[in-house]
């Protein structure tokens, strides 16, 4: 819930008072969309691959949908780090590769909030994962992680 309010907050206020519009795949977990709701963000559903992962390929149209309708929103983008049905994976640099094309080049900002309560604890410490900085690397501003899967906790 953070996350998104910050997030929104903060692409409101770099964006000359533009609302962002959050994008999450089907199989993000429903709090996500219950706290944009709460928080009055405007969203988006893309599709996910057969493995639960989010469909790159949807991701590009529904950006090329938003960029014809609202051209100046800012976009929000939910990346999962272990779905809650099948444990999938977003592919962070195959997304962000995406949004710079689709968004930045536009003069758009955009954003990434990863949601890693299933795994948020293992990622990092995983190979190609620890080798890269998400904050750095790809625009990711917020994270959450849940103590409660930690480790089987």
């Amino acid at each position: 819930f953070s996350g998104l309010w910050w997030q929104r907050d903060y692409l409101k206020n770099e964006s000359n008072g533009n609302r962002p519009i959050l994008l999450t795949s089907d199989q993000t977990h429903y709090s996500v969309s219950k706290a944009a709701q709460q928080l009055d963000i405007d969203g988006r559903l893309v599709k996910t691959t057969k493995t639960g992962e989010i469909d790159c390929a949807d991701l590009s149209l529904v950006l090329d949908d938003i960029s014809q309708k609202q051209p100046n929103r800012p976009i929000l983008v939910n990346i999962n780090f272990g779905t809650t049905q099948t444990g999938a994976l977003d592919d962070l640099p195959a997304v962000y590769k995406i949004l710079v094309e689709k968004v930045e080049s536009r003069g758009v900002m955009f954003s990434i909030h990863v949601d890693a309560a299933l795994m948020g604890a293992v990622i990092p410490c995983t190979d190609p994962f620890g080798k890269v900085n998400y904050f750095k690397d790809f625009n990711v501003n917020t994270i959450a992680i849940s103590g409660h899967k930690f480790f089987g906790s």
